[in-house]
């Protein structure tokens, strides 16, 4: 078990290398391409799911540009539109069609990677790791040196399930990924429409790679905004465990941002776009 373990925290590590764009690869990694965060296009899909979401989110075009223009680093205000393109996309793409007022159907890919790294790049990884708890000290020095290098692969699924009413009035996305077996990614999004108001509610599960596994405490960063024509905030915080995700149509705005410890907090207004911190 310890060494399926090792195995799958070093294809994490390597993947994080080689699929993310936080980190630049070395020259010397060769990683075969992971698919990384989906980042949803502007809603091009064809259809009448398509056509519901771009009615609902071109009220609030004008003030997210604003938001794009200014503050380019942070995505907050993408994810309601960035998913709800996405969603379109795929019941596109798998011609879903609603029942009852209600779309629900699941997209998923399935796909087999591999990844090699070398010895100094496999000894970089450990140097950090606690040699009691992990078994990076089953690696002699010698094994860190020279020819010695980590190769492996696995299969990569990502899953969406998706529930919403036909006319975009609200809706929900789940989104995991698992890699040999082992989640990699979870996230839950929520949206609700009060008449010009789009409130949502996005939490993804904060994973920490290392040589040994992938570590989580089962906390999630969530983001929750408030989007109006000529407004929108957006409060970033984190909570300790999946049942204390809000969902978008049950959530007390006011009552929420009025307790919570933001990690972020942005809001725009007319031209004035301000973050804190």
């Amino acid at each position: 078990m310890r060494k399926k373990r090792m195995l799958i925290g070093l294809m994490a590590l390597a993947l994080l290398m080689g699929g993310c764009a936080k980190k630049e690869t070395d020259k010397n990694t060769r990683v075969t391409p992971l698919p990384g965060v989906v980042e949803a296009p502007e809603i091009g899909a064809e259809g009448k799911l398509a056509d519901a979401a771009r009615k609902r989110m071109e009220i609030y075009e004008a003030q997210l540009n604003k938001i794009a223009l200014q503050f380019p680093g942070n995505l907050s205000y993408t994810i309601p539109g960035d998913l709800i393109a996405k969603m379109a996309k795929d019941a596109q793409e798998l011609g879903a069609e609603p029942e009852n007022g209600w779309y629900r159907f699941t997209w998923k890919s399935t796909s087999s990677h591999t990844y090699q790294m070398d010895a100094l790049e496999v000894a970089e990884a450990l140097e950090d790791q606690e040699t009691e708890e992990s078994d990076a000290a089953a690696l002699p020095d010698n094994q860190k040196m020279g020819d010695f290098s980590a190769a492996g692969g696995g299969v990569y699924d990502r899953t969406y399930q998706y529930e919403a009413a036909a006319d975009l009035s609200q809706g929900s996305a789940e989104i995991t990924d698992i890699l040999n077996g082992e989640i990699t990614g979870h996230e839950l999004f929520s949206f609700y429409v009060q008449g010009d108001t789009l409130y949502f509610a996005d939490a993804a599960l904060e994973l920490t790679p290392d040589m040994d596994l992938l570590l989580s405490t089962g906390s999630y960063l969530v983001a929750v905004g408030k989007l109006e024509k000529d407004r929108v905030e957006i409060v970033e915080y984190m909570v300790e465990n999946e049942s204390q995700i809000p969902s978008a149509a049950s959530m007390n705005w006011e009552q929420l941002i009025k307790f919570v410890t933001p990690v972020a907090h942005l809001t725009a207004q007319g031209d004035q776009v301000s973050t804190d911190p």
